[in-house]
Protein backbone atom coordinates (compact mmCIF):
# COMPACT_ATOMS: atom_id res chain seq x y z
CA UNK A 1 0.00 0.00 0.00
CA UNK A 2 1.09 3.21 -1.30
CA UNK A 3 1.46 6.02 1.85
CA UNK A 4 2.55 9.56 1.02
CA UNK A 5 5.03 11.95 2.62
CA UNK A 6 2.38 13.53 3.97
CA UNK A 7 0.72 10.49 5.90
CA UNK A 8 4.20 9.53 6.70
CA UNK A 9 5.03 12.18 8.63
CA UNK A 10 1.29 11.81 10.67
CA UNK A 11 2.32 8.16 11.46
CA UNK A 12 5.88 9.01 12.82
CA UNK A 13 4.10 11.98 15.08
CA UNK A 14 1.70 9.93 16.57
CA UNK A 15 4.62 6.92 17.00
CA UNK A 16 6.54 9.40 18.85
CA UNK A 17 3.82 10.65 21.05
CA UNK A 18 2.56 7.34 22.50
CA UNK A 19 6.02 5.79 22.98
CA UNK A 20 6.30 9.28 25.33
CA UNK A 21 3.34 9.18 26.52
CA UNK A 22 3.11 5.85 27.82
CA UNK A 23 6.84 6.24 30.08
CA UNK A 24 5.38 9.63 31.25
CA UNK A 25 2.12 7.50 32.46
CA UNK A 26 3.90 5.06 34.26
CA UNK A 27 6.54 7.32 35.88
CA UNK A 28 3.40 9.23 37.17
CA UNK A 29 1.65 6.61 38.44
CA UNK A 30 4.91 5.36 40.51
CA UNK A 31 5.29 8.65 41.94
CA UNK A 32 1.40 8.66 42.91
CA UNK A 33 1.78 5.33 44.40
CA UNK A 34 4.67 6.39 46.21
CA UNK A 35 3.23 9.65 47.58
CA UNK A 36 0.10 7.28 48.95
CA UNK A 37 2.41 4.76 50.18
CA UNK A 38 4.48 7.94 52.57
CA UNK A 39 1.10 9.45 53.70
CA UNK A 40 0.06 6.11 54.45
CA UNK A 41 3.35 5.36 56.60
CA UNK A 42 2.05 7.86 58.84
CA UNK A 43 -0.39 5.66 59.90
CA UNK A 44 1.14 2.56 59.68
CA UNK A 45 0.27 0.42 62.90
CA UNK A 46 3.39 0.52 66.17
CA UNK A 47 3.90 -1.61 68.60
CA UNK A 48 0.72 -3.74 68.73
CA UNK A 49 0.10 -4.90 71.80
CA UNK A 50 -2.15 -8.47 72.52
CA UNK A 51 -3.23 -8.51 75.86
CA UNK A 52 -6.76 -9.80 77.37
CA UNK A 53 -6.42 -12.87 76.07
CA UNK A 54 -9.07 -15.44 77.32
CA UNK A 55 -11.04 -18.48 76.46
CA UNK A 56 -13.68 -16.15 74.00
CA UNK A 57 -12.13 -12.28 73.60
CA UNK A 58 -8.84 -10.67 73.51
CA UNK A 59 -7.84 -6.99 72.86
CA UNK A 60 -5.69 -5.68 70.37
CA UNK A 61 -4.02 -2.03 70.77
CA UNK A 62 -1.40 0.00 68.83
CA UNK A 63 -0.56 3.75 67.97
CA UNK A 64 -0.22 5.50 64.74
CA UNK A 65 2.49 9.24 63.76
CA UNK A 66 -1.43 10.36 62.80
CA UNK A 67 -4.60 10.56 63.41
CA UNK A 68 -6.67 7.53 62.02
CA UNK A 69 -9.84 5.32 62.32
CA UNK A 70 -9.02 1.79 63.43
CA UNK A 71 -10.42 -1.62 62.87
CA UNK A 72 -9.91 -5.37 63.15
CA UNK A 73 -10.57 -8.12 60.64
CA UNK A 74 -10.91 -12.12 62.51
CA UNK A 75 -11.32 -14.98 60.51
CA UNK A 76 -11.73 -18.67 61.95
CA UNK A 77 -10.35 -21.19 59.21
CA UNK A 78 -12.13 -20.26 55.92
CA UNK A 79 -15.07 -18.94 57.78
CA UNK A 80 -16.07 -15.24 56.88
CA UNK A 81 -14.37 -12.52 58.09
CA UNK A 82 -16.13 -10.15 61.38
CA UNK A 83 -14.87 -7.19 61.37
CA UNK A 84 -14.39 -4.95 65.14
CA UNK A 85 -14.17 -1.30 65.49
CA UNK A 86 -12.34 0.50 67.91
CA UNK A 87 -13.92 0.36 71.44
CA UNK A 88 -14.25 4.11 72.05
CA UNK A 89 -15.98 4.17 68.46
CA UNK A 90 -15.10 5.23 64.70
CA UNK A 91 -13.29 8.70 65.32
CA UNK A 92 -10.02 9.37 64.31
CA UNK A 93 -7.00 8.78 66.99
CA UNK A 94 -3.70 8.10 67.43
CA UNK A 95 -3.83 5.80 69.83
CA UNK A 96 -6.32 2.55 68.59
CA UNK A 97 -8.05 -0.06 71.02
CA UNK A 98 -9.87 -2.89 69.91
CA UNK A 99 -12.06 -5.47 71.92
CA UNK A 100 -12.38 -8.92 70.21
CA UNK A 101 -15.46 -11.19 71.43
CA UNK A 102 -17.72 -13.94 70.72
CA UNK A 103 -14.71 -16.13 70.07
CA UNK A 104 -14.65 -19.86 70.57
CA UNK A 105 -12.28 -21.27 73.44
CA UNK A 106 -9.14 -23.09 72.29
CA UNK A 107 -9.51 -21.84 68.61
CA UNK A 108 -6.68 -20.39 66.44
CA UNK A 109 -7.96 -16.87 64.59
CA UNK A 110 -6.38 -15.08 61.99
CA UNK A 111 -6.80 -11.51 61.98
CA UNK A 112 -5.74 -7.89 59.78
CA UNK A 113 -5.29 -4.78 60.72
CA UNK A 114 -6.98 -1.86 59.22
CA UNK A 115 -5.45 1.44 59.48
CA UNK A 116 -7.52 4.09 57.39
CA UNK A 117 -8.70 1.61 54.23
CA UNK A 118 -5.14 0.26 54.73
CA UNK A 119 -4.82 -3.17 55.41
CA UNK A 120 -1.88 -4.47 57.24
CA UNK A 121 -0.69 -8.11 57.63
CA UNK A 122 2.84 -10.16 58.98
CA UNK A 123 6.32 -9.32 56.32
CA UNK A 124 5.61 -12.13 54.55
CA UNK A 125 2.06 -10.97 53.55
CA UNK A 126 -0.26 -13.29 55.92
CA UNK A 127 -2.77 -12.66 58.46
CA UNK A 128 -1.81 -13.10 61.89
CA UNK A 129 -2.72 -15.80 64.22
CA UNK A 130 -3.85 -16.07 67.64
CA UNK A 131 -4.90 -18.83 69.22
CA UNK A 132 -7.60 -18.40 72.44
CA UNK A 133 -6.98 -20.26 75.65
CA UNK A 134 -8.84 -23.45 76.78
CA UNK A 135 -11.55 -23.34 79.51
CA UNK A 136 -10.09 -24.30 82.66
CA UNK A 137 -11.66 -25.95 85.92
CA UNK A 138 -10.75 -22.11 87.65
CA UNK A 139 -13.80 -19.58 87.49
CA UNK A 140 -11.71 -15.87 87.31
CA UNK A 141 -12.89 -13.42 89.97
CA UNK A 142 -12.95 -9.76 88.87
CA UNK A 143 -10.48 -7.47 90.59
CA UNK A 144 -10.36 -4.28 89.86
CA UNK A 145 -7.52 -2.09 89.37
CA UNK A 146 -8.12 1.43 88.62
CA UNK A 147 -6.44 4.67 88.81
CA UNK A 148 -5.88 8.41 86.57
CA UNK A 149 -3.80 9.77 84.41
CA UNK A 150 -2.64 13.11 84.93
CA UNK A 151 -2.95 15.74 82.38
CA UNK A 152 -4.86 13.17 80.22
CA UNK A 153 -7.68 15.59 78.30
CA UNK A 154 -9.57 13.50 76.13
CA UNK A 155 -9.47 8.90 75.79
CA UNK A 156 -6.43 8.68 73.18
CA UNK A 157 -5.10 6.77 75.59
CA UNK A 158 -4.44 3.57 76.59
CA UNK A 159 -3.72 1.68 80.00
CA UNK A 160 -1.64 -1.94 80.49
CA UNK A 161 -0.89 -3.60 83.90
CA UNK A 162 2.07 -5.59 83.20
CA UNK A 163 3.72 -8.39 85.45
CA UNK A 164 7.21 -7.26 86.20
CA UNK A 165 10.05 -9.17 84.66
CA UNK A 166 7.80 -11.65 83.53
CA UNK A 167 7.80 -12.67 79.75
CA UNK A 168 5.15 -15.47 79.99
CA UNK A 169 1.97 -13.53 80.83
CA UNK A 170 0.00 -11.53 78.43
CA UNK A 171 -0.99 -8.06 80.14
CA UNK A 172 -4.29 -6.86 80.71
CA UNK A 173 -5.44 -3.49 79.67
CA UNK A 174 -8.33 -1.04 79.08
CA UNK A 175 -8.73 2.58 77.28
CA UNK A 176 -8.87 5.58 79.71
CA UNK A 177 -12.38 7.70 79.24
CA UNK A 178 -12.30 11.35 78.46
CA UNK A 179 -11.43 12.35 81.64
CA UNK A 180 -8.89 10.11 82.08
CA UNK A 181 -10.31 7.40 84.64
CA UNK A 182 -9.27 3.85 83.86
CA UNK A 183 -10.02 0.38 85.36
CA UNK A 184 -8.32 -2.61 84.37
CA UNK A 185 -9.18 -6.10 85.48
CA UNK A 186 -6.98 -7.85 87.07
CA UNK A 187 -8.67 -11.83 86.37
CA UNK A 188 -7.83 -10.77 82.34
CA UNK A 189 -3.98 -11.87 83.10
CA UNK A 190 -2.93 -15.07 82.13
CA UNK A 191 0.48 -17.12 82.69
CA UNK A 192 1.54 -18.35 79.37
CA UNK A 193 -2.29 -19.21 77.68
CA UNK A 194 -4.02 -21.64 80.21
CA UNK A 195 -3.86 -20.32 83.92
CA UNK A 196 -5.18 -17.56 85.76
CA UNK A 197 -2.80 -15.12 87.06
CA UNK A 198 -3.45 -14.56 90.94
CA UNK A 199 -1.98 -11.19 92.06
CA UNK A 200 -1.28 -11.03 95.48
CA UNK A 201 -0.13 -7.63 97.67
CA UNK A 202 3.60 -8.58 96.98
CA UNK A 203 3.38 -9.60 93.73
CA UNK A 204 5.44 -7.26 91.39
CA UNK A 205 3.38 -4.87 88.48
CA UNK A 206 4.08 -2.36 85.94
CA UNK A 207 1.50 0.47 85.46
CA UNK A 208 1.92 1.94 81.63
CA UNK A 209 0.33 4.29 79.92
CA UNK A 210 -0.06 4.47 75.86
CA UNK A 211 -0.22 7.65 74.88
CA UNK A 212 -0.38 9.97 71.49
CA UNK A 213 2.80 11.79 70.00
CA UNK A 214 5.37 10.01 71.78
CA UNK A 215 4.25 10.76 75.60
CA UNK A 216 3.43 7.86 78.18
CA UNK A 217 3.99 6.83 81.84
CA UNK A 218 4.91 3.80 83.51
CA UNK A 219 5.36 3.25 87.09
CA UNK A 220 6.51 0.31 88.82
CA UNK A 221 6.17 -1.39 92.31
CA UNK A 222 4.10 -4.10 94.57
CA UNK A 223 0.40 -4.49 94.60
CA UNK A 224 0.43 -3.36 97.45
CA UNK A 225 2.75 -0.48 97.30
CA UNK A 226 0.84 0.80 94.15
CA UNK A 227 -3.12 -0.10 94.80
CA UNK A 228 -5.02 -0.19 98.33
CA UNK A 229 -7.14 -2.22 99.24
CA UNK A 230 -9.63 -1.71 96.96
CA UNK A 231 -7.28 -1.51 94.33
CA UNK A 232 -7.32 2.38 93.80
CA UNK A 233 -3.83 3.73 92.86
CA UNK A 234 -2.87 5.28 95.76
CA UNK A 235 -0.70 8.17 94.12
CA UNK A 236 -2.04 9.60 90.75
CA UNK A 237 0.29 12.37 90.46
CA UNK A 238 2.72 9.35 89.65
CA UNK A 239 1.42 8.65 86.38
CA UNK A 240 1.86 11.49 84.57
CA UNK A 241 2.25 11.95 80.77
CA UNK A 242 6.25 12.57 79.73
CA UNK A 243 7.91 11.96 76.28
CA UNK A 244 8.48 8.12 76.85
CA UNK A 245 10.01 5.53 73.97
CA UNK A 246 10.90 1.87 73.75
CA UNK A 247 7.02 0.88 73.87
CA UNK A 248 7.36 -2.43 72.91
CA UNK A 249 10.39 -3.36 75.29
CA UNK A 250 8.12 -2.51 78.33
CA UNK A 251 5.62 -5.96 77.02
CA UNK A 252 6.55 -9.63 76.79
CA UNK A 253 7.98 -10.51 73.72
CA UNK A 254 4.75 -12.52 72.75
CA UNK A 255 2.70 -9.84 73.22
CA UNK A 256 4.03 -7.56 70.84
CA UNK A 257 3.97 -7.30 67.05
CA UNK A 258 6.82 -5.07 65.85
CA UNK A 259 6.39 -5.59 62.07
CA UNK A 260 3.13 -4.75 59.79
CA UNK A 261 3.50 -4.54 55.95
CA UNK A 262 1.10 -2.84 53.97
CA UNK A 263 -0.75 -4.50 51.26
CA UNK A 264 -0.53 -1.52 48.65
CA UNK A 265 -2.74 -3.12 45.44
CA UNK A 266 -0.70 -1.25 42.34
CA UNK A 267 -2.68 1.49 40.09
CA UNK A 268 -2.68 0.20 36.44
CA UNK A 269 -2.42 3.59 34.29
CA UNK A 270 -4.83 5.00 32.24
CA UNK A 271 -4.50 5.50 28.59
CA UNK A 272 -4.14 9.71 28.35
CA UNK A 273 -6.61 11.45 26.75
CA UNK A 274 -5.81 14.24 24.35
CA UNK A 275 -5.72 17.32 25.51
CA UNK A 276 -8.62 19.80 24.82
CA UNK A 277 -7.81 23.55 23.03
CA UNK A 278 -8.65 25.69 25.62
CA UNK A 279 -11.16 27.87 24.96
CA UNK A 280 -10.56 31.49 24.63
CA UNK A 281 -11.43 33.86 27.50
CA UNK A 282 -14.24 36.35 27.44
CA UNK A 283 -13.12 39.75 27.50
CA UNK A 284 -14.13 41.77 30.86
CA UNK A 285 -16.95 44.04 30.79
CA UNK A 286 -15.91 47.85 31.56
CA UNK A 287 -16.62 48.29 35.26
CA UNK A 288 -19.23 50.87 36.60
CA UNK A 289 -18.13 54.20 37.67
CA UNK A 290 -18.63 54.17 41.40
CA UNK A 291 -21.09 57.13 42.72
CA UNK A 292 -19.99 59.67 44.57
CA UNK A 293 -20.91 59.46 48.20
CA UNK A 294 -23.30 61.37 49.92
CA UNK A 295 -21.50 63.88 52.37
CA UNK A 296 -23.38 62.80 55.67
CA UNK A 297 -25.09 66.13 57.59
CA UNK A 298 -22.82 67.36 60.73
CA UNK A 299 -25.31 65.93 63.93
CA UNK A 300 -27.14 68.06 66.07
CA UNK A 301 -24.99 68.57 69.59
CA UNK A 302 -28.03 68.01 72.81
CA UNK A 303 -25.87 70.15 75.40
CA UNK A 304 -27.89 69.45 79.11
CA UNK A 305 -27.23 72.24 82.05
CA UNK A 306 -27.23 71.93 85.63
CA UNK A 307 -28.28 74.20 88.35
CA UNK A 308 -26.28 73.40 91.55
CA UNK A 309 -28.88 74.26 94.13
CA UNK A 310 -26.93 73.55 97.33
CA UNK A 311 -23.58 72.51 98.45
CA UNK A 312 -23.61 69.48 100.71
CA UNK A 313 -20.14 69.16 103.10
CA UNK A 314 -18.93 65.31 103.06
CA UNK A 315 -18.99 63.61 105.72
CA UNK A 316 -16.97 60.20 106.21
CA UNK A 317 -18.87 57.40 106.93
CA UNK A 318 -17.38 54.87 109.28
CA UNK A 319 -18.77 51.50 110.37
CA UNK A 320 -17.98 47.51 111.68
CA UNK A 321 -16.65 45.06 109.05
CA UNK A 322 -18.46 42.00 109.52
CA UNK A 323 -18.40 38.10 107.28
CA UNK A 324 -21.60 36.65 106.19
CA UNK A 325 -21.68 33.45 105.32
CA UNK A 326 -23.54 31.81 102.44
CA UNK A 327 -24.32 28.05 103.66
CA UNK A 328 -25.29 25.60 101.25
CA UNK A 329 -28.95 23.85 101.56
CA UNK A 330 -27.02 20.59 102.18
CA UNK A 331 -28.06 17.91 104.93
CA UNK A 332 -25.66 16.88 107.24
CA UNK A 333 -25.26 14.71 110.70
CA UNK A 334 -27.24 12.11 111.77
CA UNK A 335 -29.73 12.29 108.75
CA UNK A 336 -27.13 12.52 106.37
CA UNK A 337 -25.52 8.72 107.30
CA UNK A 338 -26.29 6.34 104.81
CA UNK A 339 -25.12 2.16 104.13
CA UNK A 340 -23.95 1.50 100.66
CA UNK A 341 -21.87 -1.29 99.02
CA UNK A 342 -23.27 -3.96 100.81
CA UNK A 343 -22.09 -7.34 99.80
CA UNK A 344 -21.60 -10.57 101.52
CA UNK A 345 -17.97 -9.65 102.67
CA UNK A 346 -18.45 -5.89 103.82
CA UNK A 347 -20.10 -2.42 103.59
CA UNK A 348 -19.51 1.15 103.29
CA UNK A 349 -21.11 3.50 105.70
CA UNK A 350 -21.25 7.57 104.19
CA UNK A 351 -22.26 10.74 105.86
CA UNK A 352 -21.39 14.59 105.70
CA UNK A 353 -20.51 16.72 108.60
CA UNK A 354 -21.36 20.87 108.48
CA UNK A 355 -17.06 21.46 108.94
CA UNK A 356 -14.22 19.40 108.59
CA UNK A 357 -13.37 17.07 110.74
CA UNK A 358 -11.91 13.10 111.46
CA UNK A 359 -14.31 10.34 111.12
CA UNK A 360 -14.70 6.86 112.07
CA UNK A 361 -17.19 4.41 112.89
CA UNK A 362 -17.09 1.66 116.10
CA UNK A 363 -18.33 -1.87 114.67
CA UNK A 364 -19.74 -4.82 116.49
CA UNK A 365 -21.58 -8.05 116.39
CA UNK A 366 -23.68 -6.96 119.50
CA UNK A 367 -25.40 -3.63 120.40
CA UNK A 368 -23.56 -1.68 122.92
CA UNK A 369 -20.56 -3.62 121.98
CA UNK A 370 -19.06 -1.86 119.15
CA UNK A 371 -15.60 -2.54 119.79
CA UNK A 372 -13.76 -2.43 116.28
CA UNK A 373 -12.73 0.47 114.58
CA UNK A 374 -12.57 1.36 110.95
CA UNK A 375 -11.13 4.67 109.34
CA UNK A 376 -12.13 6.49 106.48
CA UNK A 377 -10.26 4.72 103.06
CA UNK A 378 -8.72 7.87 102.14
CA UNK A 379 -7.06 7.99 106.02
CA UNK A 380 -3.14 6.85 106.41
CA UNK A 381 -2.24 4.01 108.86
CA UNK A 382 -0.91 6.74 111.59
CA UNK A 383 -3.34 9.46 110.72
CA UNK A 384 -6.82 10.45 110.88
CA UNK A 385 -7.31 13.61 108.52
CA UNK A 386 -10.25 16.08 108.46
CA UNK A 387 -13.33 16.05 105.91
CA UNK A 388 -16.93 17.15 104.93
CA UNK A 389 -18.19 13.69 103.43
CA UNK A 390 -16.74 10.66 104.72
CA UNK A 391 -16.15 6.75 103.87
CA UNK A 392 -15.66 4.31 105.86
CA UNK A 393 -15.27 0.89 104.43
CA UNK A 394 -15.14 -2.28 106.47
CA UNK A 395 -13.97 -5.43 104.95
CA UNK A 396 -13.93 -9.34 105.56
CA UNK A 397 -16.98 -9.70 107.55
CA UNK A 398 -19.28 -12.85 107.57
CA UNK A 399 -21.86 -13.40 105.60
CA UNK A 400 -25.33 -13.15 106.19
CA UNK A 401 -24.32 -11.57 109.83
CA UNK A 402 -26.40 -8.43 111.50
CA UNK A 403 -23.67 -5.54 112.49
CA UNK A 404 -23.99 -2.59 114.37
CA UNK A 405 -21.81 0.54 114.20
CA UNK A 406 -22.05 4.16 115.77
CA UNK A 407 -20.35 7.36 113.79
CA UNK A 408 -17.95 9.04 115.43
CA UNK A 409 -17.75 12.72 113.56
CA UNK A 410 -15.39 15.13 115.34
CA UNK A 411 -16.23 15.39 118.74
CA UNK A 412 -20.17 14.24 118.22
CA UNK A 413 -21.53 10.23 118.55
CA UNK A 414 -24.20 9.77 115.45
CA UNK A 415 -26.45 7.59 116.67
CA UNK A 416 -29.79 6.22 115.28
CA UNK A 417 -32.64 8.33 117.83
CA UNK A 418 -30.56 6.87 120.63
CA UNK A 419 -29.31 3.65 119.12
CA UNK A 420 -27.14 2.12 117.14
CA UNK A 421 -27.21 1.84 113.19
CA UNK A 422 -27.38 -1.59 111.90
CA UNK A 423 -26.78 -3.65 108.66
CA UNK A 424 -27.24 -7.02 107.50
CA UNK A 425 -24.61 -8.86 105.03
CA UNK A 426 -26.04 -10.30 102.19
CA UNK A 427 -25.89 -14.45 101.06
CA UNK A 428 -23.14 -15.33 99.20
CA UNK A 429 -24.42 -16.37 95.69
CA UNK A 430 -23.07 -19.49 93.48
CA UNK A 431 -22.26 -17.29 90.54
CA UNK A 432 -19.32 -14.43 90.59
CA UNK A 433 -20.80 -10.99 90.48
CA UNK A 434 -20.18 -9.25 86.53
CA UNK A 435 -17.21 -7.00 86.84
CA UNK A 436 -18.75 -3.06 85.32
CA UNK A 437 -18.10 0.10 86.50
CA UNK A 438 -19.62 3.88 86.18
CA UNK A 439 -17.40 6.67 85.85
CA UNK A 440 -17.87 10.35 86.32
CA UNK A 441 -16.78 13.82 86.63
CA UNK A 442 -17.57 16.88 88.99
CA UNK A 443 -17.11 19.79 87.78
CA UNK A 444 -16.43 23.19 90.17
CA UNK A 445 -15.46 21.07 93.31
CA UNK A 446 -13.61 23.01 95.72
CA UNK A 447 -13.52 20.48 98.48
CA UNK A 448 -13.45 16.77 99.20
CA UNK A 449 -16.73 14.62 97.80
CA UNK A 450 -18.27 11.12 97.89
CA UNK A 451 -20.52 10.31 95.40
CA UNK A 452 -23.70 7.07 95.50
CA UNK A 453 -25.73 5.88 93.05
CA UNK A 454 -28.45 3.07 92.39
CA UNK A 455 -30.31 1.46 89.59
CA UNK A 456 -33.89 3.18 89.38
CA UNK A 457 -36.68 0.51 87.65
CA UNK A 458 -37.97 2.06 85.00
CA UNK A 459 -40.23 -0.63 82.92
CA UNK A 460 -41.43 -4.41 83.73
CA UNK A 461 -38.38 -5.91 82.52
CA UNK A 462 -35.18 -6.51 83.86
CA UNK A 463 -35.10 -6.88 88.24
CA UNK A 464 -38.18 -5.02 89.80
CA UNK A 465 -37.66 -2.43 92.06
CA UNK A 466 -34.36 -0.17 92.22
CA UNK A 467 -31.39 -1.57 93.47
CA UNK A 468 -28.88 -1.34 96.46
CA UNK A 469 -26.53 1.39 96.37
CA UNK A 470 -23.05 2.12 95.33
CA UNK A 471 -20.47 4.89 96.43
CA UNK A 472 -17.13 6.09 96.06
CA UNK A 473 -14.57 8.52 96.75
CA UNK A 474 -14.07 11.44 94.06
CA UNK A 475 -10.34 12.38 94.12
CA UNK A 476 -8.82 16.01 93.53
CA UNK A 477 -9.73 16.42 90.29
CA UNK A 478 -13.68 16.06 90.46
CA UNK A 479 -13.10 12.19 88.87
CA UNK A 480 -14.32 8.98 90.40
CA UNK A 481 -14.93 5.49 89.45
CA UNK A 482 -17.69 3.47 90.97
CA UNK A 483 -18.54 -0.56 90.65
CA UNK A 484 -21.71 -1.62 90.39
CA UNK A 485 -21.74 -5.58 88.84
CA UNK A 486 -22.23 -6.35 92.38
CA UNK A 487 -25.48 -4.19 92.51
CA UNK A 488 -27.71 -6.26 94.06
CA UNK A 489 -32.33 -5.89 93.84
CA UNK A 490 -33.68 -4.67 97.65
CA UNK A 491 -33.21 -8.25 99.21
CA UNK A 492 -29.79 -9.09 98.27
CA UNK A 493 -30.77 -12.42 97.15
CA UNK A 494 -29.76 -11.81 93.28
CA UNK A 495 -27.32 -9.51 91.20
CA UNK A 496 -29.32 -7.00 89.46
CA UNK A 497 -30.02 -6.75 85.98
CA UNK A 498 -31.18 -3.76 84.91
CA UNK A 499 -32.17 -2.82 81.47
CA UNK A 500 -32.05 0.04 78.92
CA UNK A 501 -34.94 1.70 79.89
CA UNK A 502 -33.64 1.61 83.80
CA UNK A 503 -31.99 4.26 84.60
CA UNK A 504 -28.59 5.03 87.06
CA UNK A 505 -29.38 8.06 89.85
CA UNK A 506 -26.16 9.58 90.62
CA UNK A 507 -25.84 12.48 93.86
CA UNK A 508 -23.43 13.95 95.58
CA UNK A 509 -22.09 14.24 99.34
CA UNK A 510 -20.29 17.19 100.14
CA UNK A 511 -20.74 20.62 101.67
CA UNK A 512 -21.93 22.16 98.21
CA UNK A 513 -25.21 22.72 96.60
CA UNK A 514 -25.77 19.72 93.95
CA UNK A 515 -28.68 18.29 92.07
CA UNK A 516 -29.20 14.52 91.03
CA UNK A 517 -28.24 13.63 88.22
CA UNK A 518 -29.44 10.23 85.95
CA UNK A 519 -28.42 8.52 82.72
CA UNK A 520 -29.98 5.78 81.20
CA UNK A 521 -28.44 2.53 81.57
CA UNK A 522 -28.12 1.79 77.59
CA UNK A 523 -24.04 1.77 77.67
CA UNK A 524 -23.92 3.65 81.00
CA UNK A 525 -19.93 1.75 81.12
CA UNK A 526 -19.14 3.83 78.12
CA UNK A 527 -20.91 7.24 79.35
CA UNK A 528 -18.80 10.42 81.52
CA UNK A 529 -21.46 11.14 84.34
CA UNK A 530 -21.24 14.82 85.15
CA UNK A 531 -22.64 16.85 87.97
CA UNK A 532 -22.19 20.61 87.74
CA UNK A 533 -22.04 22.01 90.96
CA UNK A 534 -24.81 24.97 91.77
CA UNK A 535 -23.75 27.92 94.02
CA UNK A 536 -20.36 27.62 96.25
CA UNK A 537 -20.34 28.08 99.88
CA UNK A 538 -18.91 31.66 100.00
CA UNK A 539 -18.57 34.62 102.26
CA UNK A 540 -19.05 38.48 101.67
CA UNK A 541 -17.83 41.47 103.40
CA UNK A 542 -20.61 43.66 104.90
CA UNK A 543 -19.60 47.10 106.31
CA UNK A 544 -22.68 48.44 109.11
CA UNK A 545 -22.84 51.83 109.43
CA UNK A 546 -24.36 54.00 112.06
CA UNK A 547 -27.80 56.18 111.15
CA UNK A 548 -26.76 59.78 110.10
CA UNK A 549 -28.32 62.71 111.56
CA UNK A 550 -28.29 64.17 108.19
CA UNK A 551 -27.90 63.68 104.96
CA UNK A 552 -27.54 67.22 103.70
CA UNK A 553 -31.21 67.12 101.94
CA UNK A 554 -33.72 69.67 102.13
Amino acid sequence: MYITPRQRQKNITATIIIALAIPITVIAAYFITQYFIGAAGETDPEDVVVSNVTSNSLSLSWSTDAAATGSVTIKKGTGASKPYIDSRGASRRKTHYVEVTDLEPNTEYSFTILSNTTKYTDEKGSPFKFKTTPITSDTPVPQPAFGTVTGAKDNDYVAYIVLDDDENTYPASASVNATGNWIIDLSALRNGSTSLVKVEKDTKLMVVIRGKDGTGAKLSGTYNDLFDTDGKLRNPSDLSLNPLSGMASLFPNKAVITRVVAQVTPTVPTTPTTPTTPTTPTTPTTPTTPTTPTTPTTPTVFVRKFRIVHDVTWTPISGTVTDETTTPTVTTGEKSVQVTNVTDTGFTVIWLSSKEEIGYIKYGTEEGSTSSDANDERDGLLERKEYFSHSIKVTKLQPEKKYYFEVHSGTTTIKNAGNSFSVTTFATLSNPPEFKTISGKINNLSGDAVIYAKIVNKDTSGTTGDSTSTSAVVDDSGNWIATIGDLRNSTGTEYYGASDSDVMEVQLLAFQNSSKVSESMKNIDAKTITIDLLANTGIREIIKVAKLASYGLR
